[in-house]
């Protein structure tokens, strides 16, 4: 797969989820878990409980399991804070575009730190159609081609706090970022005035505070659970995917299990947060995001 391949993640998370309606549970709240010799029990506030051999930690930036795993590891505020969006990627649109945008992430960085991320999401086959001819077990939804679009700035330059920023209605959202533009590029302002409204929310950036590694036991954590980090990257999603392949093979191998966890962790720190670093500084140095704790 070419490395500027954009997929849409609530198509990814379709295909990813066909056939496991028998095991994947929606409506159950994780409250934390028993760890005994060789087995580990999850509770659910509903009072009930799940028990197996390893316990998978993939319940993201507030992660519960983390919490009474790894209670010293902790999760900052970069001070950043974003509002997404979608446009539909219509054929005016297209030729309005400079071609050297399309199929890749295009940032736009003022000198004040303000930030707009722009990112074609465009489908050579309907994932439907493609679903059909490839997988007919995978049921998708109609979707079209759109644009991601981001405006991102420090906080204490927005004029509004985080109460009220997630308050905000859609048009809200717009017209804060239609404010923070002002005097900005007519394409890029024009793309917001285009933002689907249900589409729009706002983000807060946070990220992890690396952690050295820690004794192995049956209880181990993935993607953000572990080591969230900054979008300035583009590498959150693809850790996690990372991580998760990662994990299946160590426990795939049929060896000793404390060992193959042991491999699995030593290796997705190493490399999970070398990317919370690169990504926390692109941060700094293109939003004037707070510097990384240690």
């Amino acid at each position: 797969m070419p490395a500027h391949t954009v997929l849409d993640r609530h198509v990814l998370r379709r295909i990813l989820l066909t056939g496991l309606d028998d095991i994947v549970h929606y409506g159950r709240e994780c409250v934390g878990y028993d760890s005994e010799r060789g087995t580990v029990t999850a509770r659910f506030a509903d009072g009930g409980t799940a028990r197996g051999t390893i316990l998978v930690g993939a319940d993201g930036i507030g992660s519960v399991i983390r919490a009474q795993r790894l209670p010293h590891a902790r999760v900052v505020d970069s001070r950043i804070r974003l509002v997404y969006g979608r446009v539909p990627f219509t054929s005016e649109l297209r030729e309005a575009l400079p071609s050297a945008m399309f199929s890749v992430f295009n940032s736009v960085v003022g000198p004040d730190g303000r930030f707009v991320g722009i990112a074609p999401v465009e489908y050579h086959e309907s994932p439907a159609t493609a679903a059909a001819r490839l997988a007919p077990e995978v049921t998708l939804d109609p979707t079209s081609n759109t644009l991601a679009v981001m405006f991102g700035r420090r906080s204490d330059r927005l004029g509004l706090s985080d109460r009220d920023l997630r308050a905000a209605s859609g048009e809200d959202l717009r017209a804060l970022v239609r404010a923070q533009l002002a005097g900005g590029h007519p394409l890029v302002t024009t793309l917001v005035e285009n933002w689907s409204r249900p589409s729009i929310f706002p983000v807060t950036v946070r990220s992890s505070v690396p952690v050295p590694p820690w004794p192995t036991s049956n209880v181990t954590l993935l993607g953000d659970a572990i080591h969230a980090m900054s979008p300035a990257a583009g590498a959150g999603a693809n850790m996690a995917l990372r991580d998760g392949a990662a994990l299946a093979t160590a426990l795939a191998t049929g060896h000793h299990l404390p060992a193959a966890v042991r491999d699995y962790e030593l290796a997705m720190v190493e490399e999970g947060f070398r990317m919370v670093r690169l990504s926390a500084a692109n941060g700094t140095r293109t939003l004037g995001a707070d510097l990384l704790p240690g």
